[in-house]
């Protein structure tokens, strides 16, 4: 084996195993009975914006169908646990709004 096809097969492993690293927290978003306060928006959304950009990237100018494939899957890595952690922070906001209300209420 070549440099070359080594240097690929060592990169797809690795890949799998970044993108089997979405899979437990994105299980734990869905199954958080807790408020997802502590987990960073921020980070995930900037992980997100560099993983659409690489995969376009790869896209238009790399052509390495395995990069395209690789970088597109991580790229709705990110934008999947972006979407259920907003999801969830604002199921929680409107889960406190609701609370405040009723607890407004009871006082009257």
């Amino acid at each position: 084996m070549d440099y070359s096809s080594l240097l690929t097969v060592m990169y797809l492993t690795t890949q799998i195993g970044y993108l089997s690293g979405y899979i437990p927290q994105i299980v734990k978003l869905l199954n958080c009975q807790e408020s997802t306060q502590g987990v960073s928006w921020v980070s995930w959304g900037m992980w997100s914006v560099a993983g659409v950009f690489s995969f376009l990237y790869a896209l238009l100018n790399n052509g390495d169908i395995f990069l395209i494939l690789t970088t597109g899957l991580i790229g709705l890595g990110n934008i999947l646990t972006l979407s259920l952690i907003l999801f969830r922070l604002w199921s929680d906001s409107q889960n406190t709004a609701d609370i405040s209300s009723a607890s407004a209420m009871m006082a009257e």
